[in-house]
């Protein structure tokens, strides 16, 4: 024969610690999703980015302005990012370049403002090789490349 079934009054402790331990778990089930969209992030397709600007004419050591679309790491949607200071030097003579992260698909941008005396051509290249993009401005004035990046091909 089975015994009666005995109903034991629960304790103020016994419900305390089944409040903590219901807690624990939902922190643990909430960590466990962050994680998994830490890691969905860090899978997403991104495309190094190179943006070069030419200069030619004669103010051609620094940029007057700059800003670059970069979602500085992999994962993140791009933004627009002011370019300032020393990083406005030109790396080697004439030529300026940055490099960025952009997920495939979103858009990639450079917006250059050359010194009064100099025109600036902007090129947005994928891999350090792949031209998406070349415009050149006149003198003074800013010159925007933008585009979207293309997907990655499924295999």
């Amino acid at each position: 024969m089975s015994s009666p079934s005995v109903s034991r009054p629960v304790s103020a402790g016994g419900r305390r610690r089944t409040a903590v331990l219901a807690g624990i778990g939902a922190a643990l089930v909430v960590g466990a999703l962050a994680g998994c969209s830490a890691i969905s992030a860090s899978m997403t397709d991104a495309w190094s980015i190179t943006y070069r600007v030419s200069l030619d004419g004669a103010d051609t050591e620094a940029l007057a302005a700059a800003e670059v679309a970069d979602g500085e790491k992999r994962g993140e949607s791009s933004r627009m990012i002011t370019v300032s200071g020393e990083e406005l030097r030109v790396s080697s003579p004439g030529e300026w370049s940055r490099d960025a992260i952009v997920n495939a698909g979103d858009r990639a941008a450079v917006v250059a403002t050359p010194g009064a005396q100099s025109a600036a051509t902007c090129e947005i290249l994928i891999d350090g090789s792949r031209s998406l993009q070349k415009t050149t401005g006149n003198p003074g004035e800013a010159v925007t490349c933008e585009v979207d990046t293309p997907a990655f091909e499924k295999k």
